[in-house]
């Protein structure tokens, strides 16, 4: 079962977004804020990361960025989910490292695809190590 990291401030979109990715069979960590986010990530070593761009303490741009400067976890996809939707903030998304990015609004329908073609990808790269 593949596990993802949700980083989100609001408790309500964190527990609507794990009742989606429980429905697809996901296991789901939860953080509120980037700084308990790396403490639960380097705990689970979850398989995927979905966050916001705007969340407490480390948002998460400086998450992404933290992750993508790891050397071992450098490779696990991250997707930001946001209520921001403009080019700026996609572009300015997939430039700090993330794999894909969401709006919110959006969130049920183009993020199953996404997740499976993302960790879909990152099997592929643990076969291969």
């Amino acid at each position: 079962m593949n596990q993802v990291l949700i980083i989100d401030q609001s408790p309500c979109f964190r527990q609507k977004l794990a009742s989606v990715l429980q429905s697809f069979n996901f296991s789901v960590v939860e953080a509120e804020d980037g700084l308990e986010a790396q403490v639960k990530f380097a705990e689970y070593l979850p398989d995927l990361v979905i966050t916001d761009t705007i969340v407490p303490s480390l948002n998460g741009y400086q998450f992404c960025t933290w992750l993508r400067n790891h050397p071992h976890w450098n490779q696990v996809p991250v997707v930001f989910c946001s209520n921001r939707n403009t080019e700026f903030d996609r572009m300015w998304g997939l430039k700090k490292g993330a794999n894909a990015y969401v709006v919110k609004s959006a969130m049920s329908q183009e993020l199953p695809p996404i997740l499976a073609m993302l960790l879909r990808s990152e099997m592929q790269v643990k076969q291969v190590a």
